[in-house]
C-alpha cells in the first residue's frame, strides 16, 4: 500500500488467525491488525412496527452487539424547528457483509445494504476523485458534511 504496509487477504478463519499472531516474517518484526474499513459493513434497518420507538441507540446497540454490531445511528430530520426521530436505524458489523437479518427484543428485522450517496461539490461536471473543492452537501449545499447528516428540511 502506499503506507508501505502490506494488506493480506485470507480466505478463511485459521488463516486470519495465523496472520494476526504472527510477530515475524524472514526475521523482521511484523505487527498485524485487521483492516478497518474492510472488514466492516453498514446496513439499514427499519422498524416499520414501531417496536424500537422505546430503546434508545446505545439500549439497541447492546442488544445487538453479539450479532457483530458495533454502532447504531437513528435517522432524524427537522420539521418546522421539532426534531422528529425516524423509524430507520444505520447499523455498522464487524463484517465485510450485513446479515440479511438481524434478531432484536424476539422479532426478526431484515437488514439492506447501505448505499452512502456520492460526495460531491455541487458543480456541473465534478466527480469526487477530480474535484479540489470542499465536500458540500447534496441538500442544504453547505460545506463540511454530507447529506445523510443533515438536519436541513
Amino acid at each position: 500500500m502506499r503506507s508501505g504496509n502490506l494488506l493480506v487477504e485470507r480466505s478463511n478463519k485459521s488463516q486470519s488467525t495465523n496472520v494476526l499472531t504472527m510477530t515475524t516474517i524472514s526475521n523482521f518484526p511484523v505487527s498485524a491488525f485487521p483492516h478497518n474499513s474492510l472488514n466492516s459493513c453498514k446496513g439499514i434497518i427499519r422498524d416499520r412496527s414501531q417496536y424500537l420507538g422505546e430503546l434508545t441507540v446505545e439500549e439497541i446497540g447492546e442488544e445487538l452487539l453479539s450479532q457483530g454490531v458495533t454502532d447504531v445511528i437513528r435517522f432524524q430530520i427537522k420539521k418546522n424547528g421539532n426534531i422528529i426521530k425516524l423509524n430507520t436505524y444505520l447499523l455498522t458489523f464487524r463484517t465485510p457483509t450485513p446479515p440479511p437479518s438481524i434478531t432484536l427484543c424476539c422479532f426478526g428485522i431484515s437488514v439492506d445494504m447501505f448505499i452512502p450517496n456520492p460526495i460531491r461539490c455541487q458543480k456541473f461536471g465534478h466527480g469526487s476523485k477530480q474535484c479540489r473543492g470542499k465536500q458540500r452537501c447534496f441538500k442544504c449545499s453547505d460545506e463540511g458534511h454530507e447529506g445523510t447528516n443533515c438536519n436541513f428540511i
